[in-house]
């Protein structure tokens, strides 16, 4: 008789502890079973007879995150909004992004609800029309197209959205828009998104 799979023991019954290279196939693998994977701290479960999908995570190492700087500066025309490009990946568990580049990609088994906070230093307040946006092929039904946060009258950019939900694949940009009459540049960005559930 095989050695019984290592588990704990839950609200829902015992789950399975794999790793990511022995994740069970069917038939021992099933609609709705969950499992926990030992060498990436995520909380898995099977779904439509053929995918493990990501549910949860126990650790910083299981988090699913994005976190991306601009280190240098970046022009930004009056009347005309355009894209931050980033320069340096933090943090990238995903690869959503090679830099330098403004495109950042869901991963296809990553749709759900994302948490996206970004932050930006311009060289000069604005006083004019200013905004910093998320702008998004969400593929989600009702979800905008575009977020945006007015900065009117600030240095700083800066736009949070706690509940973002995306679509897998879809694509996203940081976008700033500012009105001063002349190019003002972008001396610094940062940006984090984390995936909070499907």
């Amino acid at each position: 008789m095989p050695p019984c799979t290592p588990y704990v023991d839950s609200p829902y019954g015992r789950i399975g502890i794999y790793t990511s290279s022995t994740r069970p196939t069917p038939p021992d693998a099933y609609e709705g079973k969950v499992i926990v994977e030992s060498d990436t701290d995520r909380v898995m479960v099977f779904v439509s007879g053929t995918t493990w999908m990501r549910i949860g995570y126990y650790s910083l190492v299981g988090r699913y995150q994005l976190m991306l700087r601009r280190s240098t500066t970046q022009s930004f025309t009056s009347a005309v909004e355009d894209a931050i490009s980033w320069t340096v990946e933090d943090s990238d568990t995903n690869s959503m992004i090679a830099v330098p580049a403004t495109t950042i990609t869901v991963p296809a088994a990553l749709g759900g609800i994302w948490e996206i906070t970004a932050a930006g230093v311009m060289a000069s307040a604005i006083a004019a029309r200013h905004f910093m946006g998320i702008n998004s092929t969400a593929g989600v039904t009702g979800v905008p197209p575009q977020i945006r946060n007015s900065c009117y009258g600030e240095d700083r950019n800066y736009i949070s959205i706690p509940n973002l939900p995306l679509a897998g694949s879809a694509t996203l940009t940081c976008t700033i828009y500012q009105q001063s009459g002349g190019a003002v540049n972008l001396n610094s960005a940062w940006l984090n998104m984390t995936w909070k559930g499907p």
